[in-house]
């Protein structure tokens, strides 16, 4: 069962940075109580059940912080067994933050064209060199540090849409 937020309007309008912003709302889904390990049936399960607007704000954080913390090698192994690959696609849509959803697409593109090499990867080390940071910017004109360079945005679109969904992130007053 999904718990009530413990947002209220009051205290969230009052954050003017957006980082923070965004942020205070992820660790109000953070508190939440996911069952499970991450990926088990529960868990994906849990995710699924969230509203969808809640769905889209995770989904783009979870990338954006594994992509801040490892590059987008170190999101595919993390993620693997969960569902926030298409709903971070979709949310990006939504967002309008079409540059971030074109460079994720790319890399999808690129995993399944490695999938043999992925998959014959035994080793970590194997794996980044061809899913590593730097593989990756080689093959996508610098496709890391250009998601990342534009988190700004990413934050300031998703502080749009969390106002423009106050009753489902801040439902107290």
């Amino acid at each position: 069962m999904i718990e009530d937020s413990g947002l209220s309007r009051s205290n969230l309008l009052t954050i003017e940075d957006d980082v923070d912003f965004v942020g205070t709302v992820i660790d109000d889904i953070w508190r939440m109580s996911w069952p499970g390990e991450q990926g088990s049936d529960e868990y994906v399960a849990f995710f699924k059940s969230l509203p969808s607007e809640k769905r889209l704000i995770w989904a783009t954080w979870r990338l954006q912080g594994e992509v801040d913390n490892g590059g987008f090698g170190q999101y595919f192994t993390n993620i693997e067994d969960d569902c926030y690959v298409e709903e971070a696609l979709a949310g990006f849509t939504t967002l309008g933050a079409t540059e971030h959803r074109q460079m994720l697409q790319q890399v999808i593109e690129y995993r399944e064209e490695h999938a043999d090499e992925i998959a014959k990867a035994r080793e970590w080390d194997d794996y980044v060199k061809i899913m590593g940071v730097v593989p990756l910017n080689e093959a996508l004109d610098n496709v890391t540090f250009r998601f990342i360079n534009r988190n700004p945005e990413l934050y300031a679109l998703r502080r749009k849409y969390i106002m423009g969904h106050l009753d489902v992130f801040a439902p107290r007053p």
